[in-house]
């Protein structure tokens, strides 16, 4: 979504995955502290938050990173400034990955280890928010 008076634009989306509708809804909190947020919604329900890590670490090793509040469990989604490749991460590791394809560069290749819908959203939300700018 755009802001028609500026060059802003502010990413949500909704997404139907099996039975279940999901909403990623952009919201204004603190604009001096330059960073994004989101609630994310199941089927109406708020089911958590996500919002951008940017600071001088991040931004020294060009490393963009989302972290991720849902259901209680934290993770986040990180990727190089200057590579395609996208991974979901907890405390206990990498569990998805999002590639382009070799043959077909604007298809991705999603590779989750549990199957929970959230990974698939991160994945989505990170590729939209850094890298589709």
């Amino acid at each position: 979504m755009a802001n028609i008076l500026g060059v802003n634009w502010y990413l949500a989306f909704d997404i139907q995955i099996d039975e279940d509708n999901y909403l990623v809804r952009w919201h204004a909190k603190n604009r001096l502290l330059i960073q994004e947020h989101w609630t994310i919604y199941k089927n109406g329900v708020a089911i958590g938050e996500a919002c951008t890590s940017i600071n001088i670490k991040n931004s020294a090793q060009l490393k963009e990173v989302i972290e991720f509040i849902v259901e209680n469990e934290k993770f986040t989604s990180s990727a190089a400034t200057i590579s395609s490749a996208i991974t979901v991460q907890n405390n206990q590791g990498i569990i998805g990955t999002m590639k382009r394809n070799h043959l077909i560069s604007n298809v991705h290749v999603f590779d989750i280890q549990e199957e929970r819908p959230v990974y698939i959203i991160a994945l989505m939300m990170h590729a939209y928010y850094f890298k589709s700018k």
